[in-house]
């Protein structure tokens, strides 16, 4: 991807990434001018630079795939909370 397309593509997911979308964007054979990739453990964030002078900031939100449906975590995490506590 271009950086201008990595850019669109932040913007529209408000820099809150579902992570497939994460490990398809920052495929290093598809945005071949990414530089410098960095995860911030006490913000819980990504700092990414290209080599054409772009620089984000945006988190990556776990999502796993049902009923080939990408759904994030939390909502499968909290039926899964739902039917225990009706046991």
């Amino acid at each position: 991807m271009y950086s201008f397309e990595i850019d669109k593509k932040l913007k529209e997911y408000n820099y809150k990434l579902p992570s497939d979308v994460y490990l398809q964007m920052f495929d290093t054979k598809i945005s071949t001018q990414v530089n410098h990739i960095i995860y911030n453990p006490w913000g819980n964030y990504f700092s990414v630079w290209t080599d054409d002078g772009y620089h984000w900031e945006f988190s990556v939100h776990p999502t796993v795939l049902q009923d080939n449906v990408i759904v994030p975590c939390e909502e499968i995490l909290g039926e899964k909370v739902k039917k225990m506590r009706k046991h």
